[in-house]
């Protein structure tokens, strides 16, 4: 640890504390080994035991670490990590790794289409378009907050589904037979915004990971554009890339 260790006066100290000990755990650590002592870390980053109970408490949470009664703190498996080697939707991705997720609906409405959402949608400003927003949870734990438009043709049909159960791109493509072939994505780093946190249960201004994505249908029809938010520790792409043969 930096002998000169300066806390941010803006964010809970337990917060960074558990940000420092997954960073070191990601690039230090092995499953199944031990941490050290409560006694030792508090003493390491100069704050109380209760403030070290309270960033190991969240790690354990996240599956990070694994705390045995009467035998110490040790390293779990890794934090989640989805491979995107093909197209699909995020809960195939995670289904594809054997986790469990589910999904919470904060808002569905029919609504009409901003400037933004009409030119990846293809559509007029204005337009009809189905409004989605739902926190995708694996176990207890929220790791993505989604905000999706659809077109009309597919929303209106969407409207009535269980969402809370059924995901989108299945929807589209097993239920109403829509041909998905490509979609276009981009990721870039941002910090949550107070709805965003309060939803993703992180503090304002943590690190997240804003990924947007347009599904297209065929002849490239765009029928499907959503925003995500996801927490950044415990979410990361990994994308395998080669080179074309010369």
């Amino acid at each position: 640890m930096p002998r000169h260790l300066h806390y941010d006066p803006h964010v809970p100290i337990y917060f960074q504390i558990e940000n420092l000990l997954r960073k070191r755990i990601q690039v230090e650590g092995k499953p199944g080994m031990a941490l050290p002592s409560e006694h030792d870390l508090a003493r390491e980053f100069r704050v109380t035991r209760s403030t070290i109970r309270r960033a190991l408490a969240a790690l354990e949470e996240q599956k990070v670490i694994v705390r045995r009664k009467g035998s110490g703190t040790y390293v779990s498996d890794e934090p989640l990590e989805v491979h995107v080697k093909k197209l699909t939707g995020f809960i195939d991705d995670l289904m594809s790794h054997g986790l469990k997720t589910h999904a919470k609906v904060i808002e569905r409405r029919a609504t009409l289409a901003t400037p933004a959402v009409a030119e990846r949608l293809g559509l007029e400003v204005g337009d009809p378009v189905l409004y989605v927003s739902r926190v995708r949870y694996v176990g207890a734990i929220p790791l993505v907050l989604t905000r999706g438009h659809l077109t009309w043709d597919v929303g209106a049909r969407v409207l009535a589904e269980n969402l809370d159960v059924i995901p989108i791109v299945h929807l589209l493509t097993k239920k109403y037979r829509i041909p998905i072939p490509e979609a276009e994505q981009t990721v870039e780093a941002g910090l949550a915004e107070p709805e965003v946190a309060n939803l993703l249960e992180v503090p304002v201004g943590s690190p997240i990971l804003e990924v947007e994505r347009v599904y297209y249908a065929r002849r490239r029809r765009p029928k499907y554009y959503v925003r995500s938010f996801y927490r950044a520790d415990r979410y990361k792409f990994t994308v395998t890339l080669r080179r074309r043969p010369s």
